[in-house]
């Protein structure tokens, strides 16, 4: 049988071709940059079992006025983007109903519920494993104000059985000693953990999925075409590439690929950046910590302190601004002692679909072509688990049940 043709190389590319090779399939893998350089290098390296709020939740009206104003460091927007981003703007706000988040995040949940055991699986196989850390994912509040926001994400949490403990500022001092005392309010999601290096654990997936057969071509598919025998990928560096069966896994970029064959996805880029500090002395945190009011994530990763942003939302190739790191930076700095930097600050893309929801599964009309992307900021958590799931699909011809609110047909015709 014909190999299955991968476009992207990262956390779902590399995770969907360990799946498919495991039930005896050939596959190709096809990415201009190496596996795990783009979103999958760059992310807070949480496996979140958490993650079920989508990001148009209700509570987003309430700070509308200052991501308007693009004030804030949680969100910030290019003025010369929004022509173009108004359609999924639009789309984006009108899901941010209590009854269509309600729903959204039993969606989510039903893909986060074995997410930390498939990276397991493949970590084992990987010889990755000592890169996991199980100490959970905490949540760190600065105000009362801004914990009791926060309560219509724990009540999710409680709905969902999600594992979580609650922490007072004393209680803090002790999860996190080397914390400063501004916190007043935690929420530790232990039912969570995360990695010391996203990047290297995206190469040990790639590594795995190549010692095991699959080929790697290191080119940009620019364009994708269909005929009477499948598909013909049209790459930069590496000619025509004839293909029974193509995956469209290629994030921030995937809207791009399929627009070429007249199949429009409302696909944004929901650029974020991160910036990775030395050790100051002993000083150490021993899980990812989101500072809520400061608009970041820290973790300690295996090279620094690694600080990332909330998003932008910028055309994909747009120059690279510096206003919220910056902002970050110094918000993080009241909150943990670190270092000068020791690595130049780096900016990558997360793929988000207007309802906060992936698409995943194959496209309307268009028989052995299938899509995986839109995770947004739950791509590391899930690529293992929807390459697995998306892999029993095209093998048995039946969708798992999970999968169905994912299905590309919800925003793809024929």
């Amino acid at each position: 049988m014909p190999p299955v043709h991968i476009v992207g190389a990262g956390i779902l590319g590399v995770s969907l071709a360990a799946h498919l090779i495991r039930r005896g399939q050939d596959v190709v893998l096809v990415d201009p940059s190496p596996p795990g350089r783009e979103a999958s290098f760059g992310n807070a390296g949480v496996i979140s079992r958490g993650s079920v709020m989508p990001p148009n939740a209700p509570e987003i009206w309430r700070s509308l006025p200052a991501y308007a104003l693009n004030r804030s460091s949680a969100v910030r927007y290019d003025i010369k983007a929004l022509p173009r981003l108004a359609p999924w703007l639009a789309r984006f706000l009108a899901g941010a109903t209590p009854g269509r988040a309600a729903a959204t995040a039993a969606d989510l949940n039903g893909l986060l519920g074995d997410a930390l055991g498939a990276h397991e699986e493949l970590m084992a196989l990987a010889r990755c494993g000592h890169r996991l850390r199980r100490t959970g994912y905490l949540k760190a509040f600065r105000t009362d104000a801004s914990f009791r926001r926060n309560a219509g994400e724990r009540a999710l949490l409680e709905r969902f059985g999600i594992a979580h403990t609650v922490y007072g500022s004393a209680g803090l001092r002790e999860l996190e000693p080397h914390l400063s005392a501004i916190f007043r309010h935690g929420v530790l999601v232990t039912d969570s953990a995360s990695v010391d290096d996203p990047g290297a654990v995206t190469r040990a997936y790639a590594d795995l999925v190549c010692d095991a057969g699959a080929g790697l071509v290191t080119a940009r598919v620019q364009g994708l075409s269909a005929g009477a025998e499948g598909y013909t990928l049209h790459t930069d560096r590496a000619g025509d590439i004839a293909a029974d069966r193509v995956v469209v896994a290629a994030g921030a970029w995937s809207g791009a690929v399929l627009a070429h064959l007249g199949v429009r996805v409302p696909l944004a880029a929901e650029r974020g950046y991160h910036r990775r500090f030395g050790f100051d002395g002993n000083q150490r945190l021993t899980r990812p910590v989101h500072d809520v009011e400061g608009n970041y994530v820290m973790t300690c990763m295996e090279m620094g302190v690694q600080v990332s942003t909330g998003m932008e939302l910028a055309a994909v190739d747009a120059p690279s601004t510096d206003r919220q790191l910056k902002a970050v930076e110094a918000a993080a700095r009241t909150a943990f002692a670190f270092d000068r930097p020791v690595a130049p600050p780096w900016r990558g893309a997360r793929p988000a679909l207007p309802d906060g929801r992936p698409m995943i599964g194959p496209v309307p009309g268009r028989p052995g072509l299938w899509c995986a992307f839109g995770h947004g900021h739950i791509g590391f958590t899930t690529g293992p688990v929807t390459g697995r799931l998306l892999a029993e699909a095209m093998m048995t011809g039946a969708a798992p049940p999970v999968l169905a609110p994912f299905a590309p047909g919800r925003y793809l015709r024929s």
